[in-house]
């Protein structure tokens, strides 16, 4: 509940972590003032808004984004009450993994049907199924968004209207 101002300094210094903060700006802050989710902060994650009007809903009548851009986050970094982490990751990989499954079209439009706000809370995401997000996946995820779709598209066995569908109403990010 502080102010990120108040305990974080806009210098690194040893042994201080990085702090996202809201509109892409970075501090720091010491690690001994990181007492949530500590194990989270020290291990690669993705960093998502919690809240984003500009997104759009589904129910928009035009082409909607849904969510705002992910940001991979590495190891020895945390995030204000602005942002949510996602994840918990030991390598770099299965981040950037996560990163392109939440710019995809496909978890865009599950995360879009519960979407009823700006406000991006926990419960939205439970019809995006879970994913195996390290290289052995049967997802090939150092392919294109678009690439990544596809695959994910014939994994769940989307007709192609369903497919149509989901392209008319979201955008790509």
């Amino acid at each position: 509940g502080k102010n990120a101002n108040e305990i974080s300094s806009s210098f690194y210094q040893n042994g201080y972590y990085e702090l996202r903060c809201k509109h892409e700006e970075i501090r720091y802050v010491d690690s001994n003032l990181i007492t949530k989710n500590k194990e989270i902060a020290e291990r690669w994650k993705v960093f998502m808004s919690k809240s984003n009007g500009a997104a759009g809903l589904l129910t928009d009548n035009n082409e909607v984004s849904i969510l705002g851009k992910p940001y991979i986050a590495k190891p020895m970094s945390a995030c204000t009450d602005s942002l949510i982490p996602i994840g918990n990751f030991e390598t770099e990989f299965e981040a950037t993994a996560l990163a392109s499954y939440i710019k995809t079209k496909f978890l865009r439009f599950m995360v879009g049907i519960l979407k009823t706000s700006q406000n991006i809370l926990q419960n939205v995401y439970q019809f995006v199924p879970l994913q195996d997000f390290t290289p052995e996946s049967d997802i090939n995820w150092s392919s294109s968004i678009e690439d990544i779709d596809k695959q994910l598209y014939e994994k769940y066995n989307l007709s192609k209207e369903e497919i149509e569908f989901i392209d008319k109403m979201i955008k790509p990010m």
